[in-house]
């Protein structure tokens, strides 16, 4: 069996894991998803804040002021402490409280703009998080495939090695049939310590998928079988035009840039807007004086820069928008071939399990025969090496269709069974 035969038959499973278990602590392990859901979070919180660009603009101040002002001059304090005109008074105490609103009415579309650029990159983090679910899914459910035929194959090796443990027993014979009984079994005990190692290999690489911690002890839960399912391949690529991430990502930079075009334009747009503020002020705090405003608020953007060199700007961004449109052909022609792909695939392994059954069984017939007529030579090893050889073969079959079907599952960027 080998050293790492003999190991792997000491490990006491710490945990027992059916495909949905793996599926779940792949999710919930990786390092990207959570990475990606807070991007997603923050680009909720930005559509918000560009919500509050809709809304007008209040300001509420009070000040209490202690002044000295020599002379007729006034005085302006700092905005920050409320714009506010202190006349000559020999008074020292002064006390406002003033309200402010403004509300812009028109700039050219550049707040609705703003807020679709918030809400576009939004659906696209909401997008990434959802293409990073599925490869994550997609690689748990392969690592976890992997792993079973490994197991499946080093399990075949060593149950067969200990039905023709006799062989090894038994003086070698100067014969051409000892000669080949000889090269038979150390073919078998070669081929089962290298089962030992890929499904060492296979564990590894199942429990890094999975994100735990490499020195965990698990057992795989299952059947590990299949059944044929007839897919559409035109179904197949028109779900993949509407769940694959990638191409969203493109139409929505498409959007992006056609919205930059458009704030280009608007930042040379008039911009209408009007306010009010109503102000007490007084030397105590009976703020004996009232005054307030009204504003109408028209500004035309007008600078040198912008009528000479403005239309470089918006000439980029048409250009930003051109190269994301190649970009959205380009990312659909590689989907469409990826899908192609993985249905071939598909296609190939499904039509690989009915033949594969067939051998496995005619290699069960044969070798039950043998077993049945005590043979113990190399009729009988060859046999037995024939009935392993057609039970992986059928169970790589198996796992090929498994892994297909989780491969288009990827192309396509959605459950493919759970939507039939």
């Amino acid at each position: 069996m080998g050293l790492l035969g003999v190991c792997a038959a000491e490990l006491i499973p710490e945990r027992v894991l059916t495909l949905d278990d793996s599926v779940k602590l792949a999710v919930n392990n990786s390092q990207a998803l959570l990475t990606l859901r807070e991007d997603e979070n923050i680009a909720f919180q930005r559509v918000r804040e560009a919500e509050s660009l809709f809304l007008p603009k209040l300001d509420l101040n009070a000040n209490w002021n202690k002044f000295r002002v020599e002379g007729d001059r006034p005085f302006l304090l700092s905005p920050a402490m409320g714009p506010t005109i202190v006349t000559s008074s020999p008074r020292e105490n002064f006390y406002t409280a003033r309200a402010n609103i403004y509300q812009t009415v028109y700039q050219g579309g550049r707040v609705r703009n703003t807020w679709r650029q918030a809400r576009i990159s939004y659906e696209r983090a909401r997008s990434a998080n959802q293409a990073a679910r599925v490869e994550v899914t997609g690689s748990a459910k392969e690592a976890f495939y992997d792993l079973r035929l490994a197991q499946e194959k080093h399990r075949l090796y060593q149950e067969i090695m200990r039905q023709l443990s006799f062989y090894s027993q038994r003086s070698p014979s100067a014969s051409i049939e000892g000669v080949r009984i000889e090269r038979e079994w150390a073919t078998l005990r070669e081929e089962t310590t290298q089962a030992g190692l890929a499904e060492e290999q296979a564990r590894l690489a199942y429990l890094h998928a999975l994100n735990i911690e490499l020195n965990t002890n698990v057992s795989l839960k299952g059947e590990f079988t299949t059944q044929p399912v007839e897919l559409d391949l035109q179904k197949m690529l028109a779900w993949a035009s509407q769940y694959r991430a990638e191409l969203r990502e493109t139409e929505y930079q498409e959007e992006l840039d056609a919205l930059g075009v458009s704030l280009s334009f608007a930042e040379r747009t008039p911009t209408l807007g009007f306010g009010a503020s109503y102000e007490r002020a007084g030397h105590d705090q009976k703020l004996e004086t009232a005054n307030w405003v009204g504003t109408l608020n028209v500004n035309v953007p007008l600078s040198v820069s912008n009528l000479f060199y403005g239309w470089a700007k918006v000439r980029e961004r048409k250009a930003q928008y051109r190269q994301a449109t190649l970009k959205h052909a380009e990312t659909n022609d590689q989907i469409q071939l990826q899908v192609r792909q993985a249905y071939t695939r598909h296609r190939f392994w499904q039509s690989e399990l009915l033949p594969r059954e067939r051998e496995l069984k005619r290699a069960q017939t044969i070798a039950e025969g043998l077993r049945g007529k005590g043979f113990n030579g190399l009729e009988r090893l060859e046999g037995e090496r024939l009935l392993v050889r057609s039970r992986l073969s059928y169970q790589e079959a198996v796992h090929g269709h498994l892994a297909a079907l989780s491969a288009l599952e990827r192309a396509v960027g959605h459950e493919v069974l759970g939507e039939l």
